[in-house]
């Protein structure tokens, strides 16, 4: 007599799948740029497209005289100037479109979550905005490489070993933003911002490691890693990368060439029509029928902001290329 088995496997039919409600993490990136940039807003109504800033005239040695007691024409006159830099916005963004039996029918709030992923877009590009300002717009004087490395090509040809970035190279681009006497960050110190397999090699540095033990770190900063050489160390996600065979000066996604960025203040702005902010772009949604939708059957979601990232002074950053031990 044969005997009937029965198991989830011969009735799977009646089976469903059981649908969690609970939305998983998005990948999202350690958005850290903006916490050195300065911020200026274009206001509306003023008739205006384009911000101005203006550096006065800096402190000189040299514009003193030497006097002879009762002779006044050995005091002599001195010149002042201004240094302008003009900053002009441009608009970005972006829609969406979910229809109408989607918005009734589905589960997760569809529109809401187009929203939420739309101002990540933004914040994402603003980012990585602030990076290719720096990079593209850097002195020549400022450019630096690990390694020993002389030059960009000289250190494409190092092994990664030989090419890491090691707290030295950090202490050697504080010293040049004090030379150049670049101002600055809030807490009185210089900040670079290393990318993460950047950051894995330093970690490792014995100089970073005791200084590290022996260091206050006020956590000052998003993504802050701690506090060496008069300088807070933070990570980022969204670094600038070049391939080993490639050009210096052209973005690789994939590319073993790191960046790292040390500043303080002032060396680039960014600027805003208040209205139109890349830190919270203006995100409108049309739910409503019209010409081009006249059943109703979608709505619309959209996002813009008009903003532009500038170079303020190109000898107040440092970028230093290198390699990285980390596969």
């Amino acid at each position: 007599m044969a005997v009937l088995i029965s198991s989830t496997g011969t009735l799977s039919g009646q089976y469903q799948k059981y649908f969690r409600k609970q939305l998983l993490t998005p990948v999202t990136q350690l958005l850290v740029m903006d916490q050195s940039a300065q911020f200026a807003q274009l206001p509306e109504g003023e008739g205006a497209l384009t911000v101005r800033f203006t550096r006065p005239d800096s402190p000189d040695r040299s514009q003193v005289d030497a006097l002879t007691e009762g002779d006044p024409s050995t005091l002599t006159d001195t010149g002042y100037t201004y240094a302008f830099v003009d900053a002009t916005p441009s608009q970005i963004g972006k829609k969406a479109r979910v229809s109408d039996i989607l918005s009734a029918t589905n589960l997760f709030d569809t529109v809401k979550n187009v929203m939420k992923r739309m101002g990540g877009d933004a914040a994402h590009y603003l980012d990585f905005a602030i990076t290719s300002e720096i990079v593209s717009g850097i002195a020549s004087g400022n450019k630096r490489y690990a390694g020993g490395a002389a030059d960009w090509a000289t250190l494409a040809g190092l092994s990664v070993n030989d090419g890491r970035l090691t707290i030295v190279d950090l202490l050697k681009a504080q010293t040049q933003l004090t030379v150049n006497r670049a101002p600055m960050a809030k807490g009185g110190e210089y900040v670079a911002y290393l990318p993460p397999q950047v950051a894995f090699d330093v970690y490792q540095d014995p100089k970073f490691i005791d200084a590290g033990v022996r260091g206050e770190n006020k956590g000052l900063f998003n993504g802050e890693m701690g506090r060496w050489y008069n300088v807070r160390v933070i990570k980022g996600t969204q670094p600038w990368r070049e391939a080993t065979g490639g050009a210096e000066g052209t973005y690789s996604s994939s590319g073993g060439i790191y960046a790292t960025i040390s500043t303080g203040s002032e060396a680039y702005g960014v600027v805003n029509l208040a209205s139109q902010s890349a830190l919270s772009p203006k995100i409108m949604i049309v739910d409503r029928p019209d010409h081009s939708n006249p059943g109703a059957q979608y709505v619309s979601i959209a996002w813009k902001a008009y903003f532009c990232v500038k170079t303020l002074k190109n000898d107040w950053s440092v970028v230093t290329r290198s390699l990285s031990t980390y596969a």
